[in-house]
């Protein structure tokens, strides 16, 4: 903490290699063989501290990546680099892409494989009936390069932050695509899921009497009441009270009036 980190700077217009990379594999190596494991992973965070130069220059880029792998190829380890993005990867209805990490493509070029992680966008909440109020607490992770894979989303976590701890954690989550709910399997209960919308505060008994084929409804008795049972077992329809303005007699049997569920 504090100290200079640079794996490049500027020599007058050119970008140099300051030797700090011999420093890191010096100690990965170390580490290897310390720890006896085979496989090392160096996380630097965050790319505009290891290095002064150009962002949008692709050539002072290249020497700094080349430094990257350097380390990679000579500790035999994997190097994880932290990029930032452009604040317009905010904005609602964003397509993640390779163009998503700031600075010059060469970053991207250079690079073996690049994931993207971002927070929860509106469109996406609204698809994966996540509440506005919770859209903040997802993390999502997407490949947008990769050398050895397919690229493409890879994974959605819910951050959650530790009791007086300034720390939080990623947990995986399975997130899937809200289905809108069909009004009803058929034409025939689409028909009458309708028409108890446009007509509140009909008991079976009264809908019964609005059957027929040369009527508005267009349904026969007997279908209405089949339609009407099975669409209550399907949680499609269900009873509930009338309105305030229902001013019909009702009996000790009274189960409510027909009305369509929520979200229906």
């Amino acid at each position: 903490v504090g100290k200079t980190m640079q794996l490049v700077t500027m020599k007058g217009r050119n970008p140099e290699a300051t030797g700090i990379s011999d420093l890191l594999i010096e100690k990965l190596l170390e580490l290897k063989s310390e720890t006896g494991l085979r496989k090392a992973l160096l996380v630097i965070d965050h790319a505009r501290l290891i290095a002064s130069l150009d962002w949008n220059d692709g050539g002072h880029v290249s020497v700094l990546t080349r430094e990257l792998h350097k380390i990679a190829h000579e500790a035999e380890a994997t190097v994880l680099l932290v990029a930032h993005s452009p604040k317009n990867t905010l904005e609602s209805n964003h397509v993640t892409s390779q163009a998503d990490i700031a600075g010059s493509s060469a970053l991207v070029d250079n690079s073996r494989h690049v994931l993207i992680v971002r927070g929860m966008n509106e469109s996406e909440a609204k698809n994966l009936g996540i509440k506005e109020d919770q859209r903040k607490s997802y993390t999502k992770i997407e490949c947008v390069k990769s050398n050895y894979s397919q690229p493409g989303h890879i994974a959605w976590f819910k951050r959650d932050r530790s009791l007086n701890h300034p720390v939080g954690t990623l947990t995986y989550v399975n997130l899937v695509k809200n289905t809108p709910t069909k009004v009803g399997d058929t034409a025939d209960e689409s028909k009458l899921i309708k028409y108890i919308k446009a007509n509140p505060d009909l008991t079976l008994t009264e809908l019964r009497a609005r059957a027929g084929k040369k009527t508005p409804l267009g349904l026969s008795d007997l279908t209405v009441q089949k339609l009407v049972n099975k669409l209550l077992n399907d949680g499609l329809l269900i009873y509930v009270e009338p309105s305030a303005g229902y001013t019909k007699k009702i009996t000790n049997g009274f189960k409510g009036v027909l009305g369509v569920a929520d979200g229906i």
